[in-house]
């Protein structure tokens, strides 16, 4: 077990993004929307990774991506990055790597290093403190 951490990243469409996770754009999502092309929040999704060696080299396996999570531009977004890290995502997470039958205990998966990444285009955008 290498790593294990949380990756938030711009989805490409956010509309699609919206839709994708339930099915419908509704009235708060399209607030979102409005406030993302005003520029007063960040769209991002944030997923559960881990990283591992399968025998044939360092391999990232991801989970289920969450989001679009809106995150303010005009104050600290560190805390709200925060919150959106959902323990029960590393929980399925550590559940898939036994069906892809590689074999990491629930504490060495625990005791890893973990990272949150946050690409460059996004970290400028944000304040993070």
């Amino acid at each position: 077990m290498h790593a294990t951490g949380t990756l938030f990243e711009e989805p490409a469409d956010p509309v699609g993004a919206f839709v994708d996770k339930i099915g419908v754009l509704t009235p708060e999502a399209r607030q979102e929307l409005d406030a993302w092309r005003a520029g007063e929040v960040v769209l991002l999704t944030c997923v559960a990774f881990a990283e591992v060696d399968a025998g044939s080299g360092r391999q990232r396996f991801t989970g289920q991506p969450s989001g679009p999570h809106a995150v303010p531009t005009h104050r600290s977004a560190t805390a709200d990055l925060l919150g959106f890290i959902d323990g029960s995502a590393a929980d399925d997470l550590l559940a898939a790597l036994g069906i892809h039958g590689i074999k990491v205990s629930r504490f060495d998966y625990y005791a890893a290093p973990h990272r949150i990444e946050v690409g460059d285009v996004v970290r400028r955008r944000l304040t993070l403190d």
